[in-house]
């Protein structure tokens, strides 16, 4: 299992920026049905990138961690959390702009 650690660490970057990118273009449409309604719109996305940043930051210590421990279980883990990350912004972006035709 150790030769695909290096894919594994690859695809993990790779899908840990595309969920940031999603995120980042999402935060806005999230601000929008989490705000009071005396709160800044903007000053309710910045939060958001900024918790970004963070979950980014904190997904890439775990990649890198579980990398270079040659721990192949824990960048598994690693994996699905992110899948879990992604799929969940995309669900619930389209639970919030609601019905298509």
């Amino acid at each position: 299992m150790d030769y695909y650690l290096l894919g594994i660490f690859i695809l993990n970057f790779v899908m840990i920026i595309g969920a940031a990118g999603l995120g980042y273009h999402f935060a806005p449409t999230f601000a929008r049905f989490r705000l009071a309604e005396d709160e800044d719109p903007e000053q309710g996305v910045q939060r958001l990138r900024r918790l970004l940043s963070w979950m980014v930051a904190l997904y890439m210590f775990l990649d890198c961690f579980a990398y270079f421990r040659r721990n192949t279980v824990f960048l598994l883990v690693v994996t699905a959390l992110v899948m879990v990350d992604i799929i969940s912004q995309l669900v619930i972006r389209r639970k919030l702009e609601g019905p298509t035709q």
